[in-house]
């Protein structure tokens, strides 16, 4: 009888051994898988600290191209379309001086070979000097009445380029008056960028 109640003692005993060790290796397994659950819930929240903050700065320069870039890119527009009408200006003296130069190019061309036929061997009024008192006066006179016209000097209608751009400087003054932000430029006698004083002639309009 007791040795009965020692074997069932010591079956307990081991039965409960047991039981403790696979409750330790399910704790230690356990604890390795929240281990794992932790630092993969920290490593997400670092990154979602990270795009908070990377949202937070899409934000700001949202609100800074909205309320600042964009109407002073709108102001730099309208400012810029106030001065198509002077480059388009430019653009026609342009177009009429290189016209100029061109009907220029044309008439020295003229004139170099009127001077050549003057200058060459068959000169028309050395030949005529050359044969005067012969018998051949009716032909000399019928050859020269032949002779193209000589050449006439017409003048060229040059731009007054200082009258221009004094008043193109005049209107580009008047644009910068009426945008007081913006800083218009013009090349001054040495050929330099200038910036535009639009005082001085807002103390000659108050005088």
């Amino acid at each position: 009888m007791e040795d009965d109640d020692i074997l069932d003692n010591q079956e307990l005993l081991k039965g409960i051994s047991q039981q403790y060790a696979n409750y330790l290796s399910f704790s230690n397994s356990t604890n390795e898988q929240a281990r794992n659950i932790d630092e993969i819930t920290e490593y997400m929240l670092a990154r979602i600290d990270e795009f908070g903050a990377f949202l937070e700065t899409i934000k700001t320069d949202t609100d800074k191209t909205e309320k600042k870039l964009i109407p002073l890119l709108l102001e730099k527009s309208y400012q810029v379309q106030q001065l198509f009408p002077l480059i388009d200006k430019l653009q026609l003296l342009t177009i009429d001086i290189s016209k100029n130069l061109n009907t220029l190019e044309n008439r020295l061309n003229q004139a170099d070979k009127h001077v050549s036929q003057l200058q060459g061997p068959s000169n028309p009024f050395k030949w005529v000097l050359s044969r005067v008192g012969s018998k051949e006066d009716d032909n000399i006179i019928q050859q020269l009445r032949n002779q193209p016209p000589p050449v006439k000097f017409e003048p060229i209608n040059i731009h007054n380029t200082s009258e221009f751009f004094k008043h193109l400087r005049n209107e580009m003054q008047q644009v910068s008056i009426n945008n007081p932000s913006t800083k218009l430029m013009y090349l001054d006698a040495d050929q330099k960028l200038q910036p535009i004083n639009t005082e001085d002639n807002d103390s000659e309009k108050q005088k």
